[in-house]
């Protein structure tokens, strides 16, 4: 049903403006679009231009946090009607497997299955070495065991996340390109608009769906989100005859086939985390998630330290315009790490060995200190929701976090609970890690 809000502010504003063009953003403005608010979506750059097209592609419930799985399981359900509501955008959802020759991760695999009860809500199994090879005749190798989600898939992320843009469009969402969100307007304890470089926007609701640059909007305003920049490389090779249609996770290397035959895959053996003056902010939060997983991180001094710190003085251009950061945009990609995942992609499907890596890229995602997002209204501030941090893992749930707080903002109780989400949990400062699946 459609539900038509009336205006709560004045002419040419919206009733809701959503700041930030990735996967929560987009389908935040489809959602609301649909039911006949006005509203807005402002992106500096391009829709899609960060994480929401440097993905993997995976639209996966395996593996994820025993909380979230009430929220993967609506993302599981969007993903499945939006082609029949916007048309094809190339979703292939015939399955993921994820593999290991360790009866350590094998032992993971089946605490997970426990703890989410996963065979019952995902449909998902514990497979065999003789299940691997028929599922993925293509893959070489001695498995002792993996994970078999039947309706996983993955889709090509930027076209995506274009795609569903373009039907909120249609549906009556105005999608402003090239403009710069340079703050928030309040009206004492209410967000009322936003200041941007091309001049002020009056509305009802804003969504910050702003990825890692959430946290340097919302903290003037007493908003201090913990999050870290990790930077995730990913690769495309040329194109190859036909592998498989699921999506396949190793232990040294994850992969797809997207419809061209070119395979995208990146690794998860480690994260590259770039050292900035940031760093400091919010560790003894972080710091229990580093220590249980620090064989998954590899630190580095480099150009982003300098640029961090040179665009604090005064005088500085940056300083003038916080969100015009080049290194952000454009991070370079970890070349030891995609050669170290392309030989293993030959290794462990030699057929492939015929391809050569055809580009590279990376991108800064927004991490927070248990890994989870961050979705709802902020205590004190009316007029404000979170659509952000979604930590390695946001396009597979995007469209139940944009779906999520645009219910919210319609004045709907959300299909979801985002009770684990809520931003006011860091207070606590015994936040629980869990250990990568």
């Amino acid at each position: 049903d459609r539900i038509v809000i009336a205006s709560r502010s004045s002419a040419g504003s919206a009733d809701v403006t959503v700041v930030g063009g990735g996967i929560a953003g987009v389908t935040a403005a489809y959602y609301l679009a649909r039911q006949g608010a006005t509203v807005r979506l402002i992106e500096r750059t391009s829709i899609a231009a960060l994480q929401s097209s440097r993905n993997w592609g995976f639209t996966r419930r395996q593996g994820c946090d025993p909380k979230e799985v009430p929220l993967v399981q609506e993302a599981s359900r969007l993903w499945g009607r939006l082609p029949g509501e916007i048309g094809d955008f190339g979703l292939v959802r015939r399955g993921l497997i994820g593999v290991t020759a360790s009866s350590a991760r094998m032992a993971e695999f089946r605490a997970w299955m426990e703890e989410t009860q996963a065979a019952a809500i995902f449909g998902t199994r514990i497979v065999s070495n003789e299940d691997i090879h028929e599922l993925v005749p293509a893959l070489s190798g001695e498995w002792l065991g993996g994970l078999y989600t039947p309706e996983d898939g993955h889709a090509s992320p930027g076209k995506a996340t274009q795609a569903i843009s373009s039907a909120a469009e249609r549906a009556g969402a105005k999608i402003e390109i090239g403009t710069t969100v340079l703050g928030l307007e309040r009206r004492g304890d209410r967000v009322v608009g936003l200041r941007t470089n091309l001049g002020d926007r009056a509305t009802g609701t804003v969504i910050v769906a702003a990825g890692a640059w959430s946290s340097q909007l919302l903290r003037p305003h007493g908003v201090d989100l913990p999050v870290r920049w990790v930077r995730g490389t990913a690769a495309q090779t040329t194109p190859a005859q036909a592998v498989t249609e699921l999506s396949v996770s190793t232990p040294d290397v994850g992969f797809c086939q997207e419809q061209d035959g070119t395979i995208r895959f990146g690794t998860a053996a480690w994260s590259d985390y770039d050292i900035s003056l940031e760093s400091v902010r919010h560790l003894r939060l972080f710091l229990p998630n580093y220590i249980r997983n620090r064989r998954m991180f590899r630190m580095h001094v480099n150009r982003f330290f300098l640029e961090d710190a040179l665009g604090r003085l005064p005088g500085h251009p940056r300083r003038r315009d916080p969100f015009n950061w080049r290194q952000v945009e454009e991070p370079p990609p970890s070349v030891p790490k995609i050669e170290h995942a392309y030989r293993q992609l030959v290794r462990v499907v030699p057929r492939l060995v015929a391809t050569r890596i055809d580009r590279m890229w990376a991108g800064y995602i927004d991490v927070t200190p248990d890994a989870l997002p961050v979705v709802g209204p902020v205590d004190g501030l009316e007029g404000l929701l979170l659509a952000t941090g979604l930590s390695s893992h946001g396009f597979g749930i995007g469209p139940a976090v944009g779906h999520s707080v645009a219910q919210l903002a319609l004045g709907c109780a959300p299909t979801v609970d985002l009770t684990p989400f809520r931003f006011e949990r860091f207070a606590n400062s015994r936040i629980t890690a869990r250990t990568h699946l």
